[in-house]
């Protein structure tokens, strides 16, 4: 059943949204989709009991919630305050959202232009360097 078991026994990002309510599921899959092929480096990993969209450093987040919506979280929505006052504070110094009560919400080309946006700023960070097997 959907919703039975608390988040941090999820072990992968697949199992924290299939126990979600099947509208729900279905518009997750839709956004994490688009979070994920925004760019070939994009990785999601879960952390906090939360799913995690990774580009050199955290990219975003979301969050679904108890009302059947979904809150998208961009770890650097600072920087597009100006540009995109749409963009929910509440109160955080460096984190910006996006919450869409229902699908019917998703402005999918207004999400992409600030997805767009968020990417080129990660992609302005220098790649992390691979790790050296050799030992000393």
């Amino acid at each position: 059943m959907p919703g039975t078991y608390p988040a941090f026994f999820m072990d992968t990002v697949e199992k924290l949204i299939n126990r979600l309510p099947e509208e729900q599921c279905e518009f997750i899959l839709h956004v994490r989709e688009i979070l994920l092929s925004a760019h070939p480096e994009v990785t999601e990993k879960l952390h906090f009991s939360t799913a995690f969209i990774s580009l050199r450093g955290w990219l975003a987040y979301f969050n679904p919630l108890e009302s059947g919506g979904l809150e998208i979280n961009f770890c650097k929505g600072y920087l597009l305050d100006s540009e995109h006052p749409e963009l929910i504070v509440r109160g955080r110094k460096y984190v910006r959202g996006l919450v869409y009560n229902t699908p019917a919400d998703f402005d999918e080309a207004a999400f992409r232009t600030i997805l767009n946006k968020i990417v080129a700023f990660h992609l302005q960070k220098k790649k992390p360097k691979a790790k050296s097997n050799t030992a000393i």
